[in-house]
């Protein structure tokens, strides 16, 4: 139990656990994690993940399979392309 600060690239290993607050460089979660994750970079959450609070990134992927209940927060484009392309 705790929070967890690292300067760096940080992985929640599959079997692996934290309950606490996540922050790192970019993160990728794999196991469980009860708390909040924030990366300066991306947040990529595997298929065998369980995550329960918040994830704020430049980027988060979430893959089919991983149990997640959480609020996002995160910056984004929309790339609609031209209006000749949709038509």
């Amino acid at each position: 139990m705790g929070d967890v600060n690292v300067n760096g690239d940080t992985e929640v290993a599959e079997g692996g656990s934290v309950e606490g607050n996540l922050n790192g460089e970019s993160l990728e979660i794999a196991g469980n994690l009860l708390g909040d994750a924030r990366a300066n970079g991306a947040i990529a959450v595997r298929s065998s993940a369980t995550v329960r609070g918040e994830l704020r990134g430049a980027e988060i992927s979430i893959e089919s399979g991983a149990r997640v209940s959480v609020r996002l927060e995160t910056e984004f484009e929309l790339d609609f392309g031209t209006a000749q392309k949709r038509r």
